[in-house]
């Protein structure tokens, strides 16, 4: 495929699209070059050579200028290509499966956007994202919304397995899209300020403890450095 990857470790979204990459395990002719970008302050943009604009994660075809820019839209476009190859499906063969997957993933999708807000609302590194304009409440409010999502995700998981999903005729519940983005967000708000999004789910900690063995569970080092972490506990009242 000759495709780059361009990502930046410490954001969630390029976080799932690289989780992913490590579970699908592409064959070796399938080649997605992961390159890490720099970014120097908050809202500030992401910086590699060779990036084209826009916001990471972000996939390019440099023969083509082919580009997708959403991470979902890139797992999904990468796991068209893996199925073509013979691999194993990651979100399911049959219509119902595909729709459960894409019901998980817009849960979790909801989550994540809540938890990539608060911050904005709440931490004072993040305040000038918001031009210093915080708020307690829209913290509350954010916060709130991403446990309502994740109470749905709990009620909606799988049961008999730690994974998310069991599709139809499974014998052995398998890793899933759905899983590679719910663990993304859970770890990045671990790492990143120290919440326990799972500390009222209890079907939820188990998941996140069980993906945690996974080798694509590995936080390279420097992802999110003590230096940067103890400013993200700096929070205004809420």
């Amino acid at each position: 495929m000759n495709l780059k990857l361009f990502v930046f470790n410490g954001g969630p979204a390029p976080r799932r699209v690289v989780i992913y990459l490590v579970e699908r395990n592409f064959n070796e002719d399938a080649s997605v070059e992961l390159i890490q970008c720099t970014i120097a302050a908050p809202g500030a943009p992401a910086l590699a050579p060779g990036k084209p604009p826009g916001s990471v994660p972000l996939l390019h075809h440099p023969a083509t200028g082919f580009t997708l820019r959403e991470s979902l839209a890139i797992i999904d476009y990468l796991e068209d290509m893996a199925e073509v190859q013979g691999l194993w499906t990651m979100r399911g063969r049959t219509p119902k499966d595909r729709a459960k997957t894409k019901e998980m993933l817009g849960l979790i999708d909801a989550v994540t956007t809540d938890v990539e807000y608060a911050p904005a609302f709440g931490c004072r590194l993040f305040a000038p994202v918001v031009g210093g304009e915080q708020s307690p409440a829209a913290v509350r409010w954010l916060l709130s919304r991403a446990n309502q999502s994740l109470e749905r995700i709990a009620e909606y998981a799988a049961e008999g397995t730690p994974w998310l999903l069991r599709f139809e005729r499974e014998e052995e519940a398998q890793v899933t899209v759905a899983d590679c983005a719910l663990f993304a967000i859970l770890q990045y708000a671990e790492n990143m300020f120290g919440w326990d999004l799972t500390e009222d789910h209890p079907r939820l900690k188990t998941f996140y403890g069980a993906f945690k063995l996974r080798q694509s569970a590995s936080i390279p080092e420097g992802t999110w450095p003590t230096q940067l972490t103890d400013m993200t506990k700096d929070w205004i009242e809420y």
